[in-house]
């Protein structure tokens, strides 16, 4: 069935929409024309273009010269907007290497400062490229490998049959148990360091530096005018020298 006529959109109602340029990052050419594409078919909804002749030709005045050039060269453009953008999709699929996409995806191992959920996030996107029959799958089987926690290792070997949800929920609590034994511990040290640090002080009211009994004295220290038979050393006994013997 033909189109329904529709009514030409002057070059001077366009707005404004970056042109593909190709060349510029051979590397990342798959991801920027997926990009640029979807953008495209964005504005072609919001401004209600719904002839295919009239998007292909809005598609080529948008996209550029350097577009043009490599898309005149294509065999299988036809006369739609539709078989123009997936000739130039097959185009760009070629420039992907797929085997190295999925070398990236398994080299990319957990930061020591990156949680699971972060972690997770970037194999989903390096995943993207890799065309996966079973993304989560792929998924699951690189936290395992790649994840710094030797427990989340350990407790996912023990449950090969979990999900990757699951594993993603066990590794969470996890992290969450490692932070506050940490967190336990951090208060327990300093409060070793404050019992050691009152248990020196001569203000501290536990013991006297120079005689070694409680502190304050009701009046003068024991030890004051007094020798050390340990060191010789006026004013403090030998239960408290820190002297060598003389």
């Amino acid at each position: 069935m033909a189109e329904a006529a529709a009514a030409a959109v002057p070059l001077a109602s366009l707005p404004a929409y970056p042109k593909f340029v190709i060349h510029a990052e051979p590397n990342s050419l798959f991801q920027r024309w997926g990009k640029w594409k979807r953008g495209f078919e964005n504005l072609m909804t919001a401004m209600n273009v719904g002839k295919q002749a009239q998007k292909r030709a809005i598609l080529l005045y948008f996209a550029g010269e350097e577009f043009g050039e490599i898309f005149d060269t294509l065999p299988n453009t036809g006369d739609t907007c539709i078989s123009a953008i997936a000739e130039f999709d097959v185009y760009v699929s070629p420039q992907k290497n797929g085997e190295f996409e999925i070398f990236k995806f398994r080299q990319a191992k957990q930061e020591p400062d990156e949680n699971i959920d972060t972690y997770h996030t970037s194999l989903r996107k390096l995943s993207e490229n890799c065309k996966f029959a079973d993304k989560d799958r792929e998924v699951k089987s690189q936290i395992i490998q790649g994840c710094v926690s030797s427990k989340i290792i350990l407790k996912a070997l023990q449950n090969p049959s979990q999900t990757l949800d699951q594993l993603l929920t066990m590794a969470r609590s996890f992290e969450v148990s490692e932070i506050q034994a940490g967190n336990i511990t951090k208060e327990k040290d300093l409060e070793t360091v404050h019992q050691i640090r009152v248990g020196n002080d001569p203000s501290s009211g536990r013991k006297c530096w120079f005689c070694g009994r409680r502190y304050p004295h009701t009046g003068s220290c024991p030890a004051k005018g007094k020798s050390c038979s340990n060191c010789n050393k006026l004013h403090h006994f030998a239960a408290v020298c820190h002297s060598k013997p003389a």
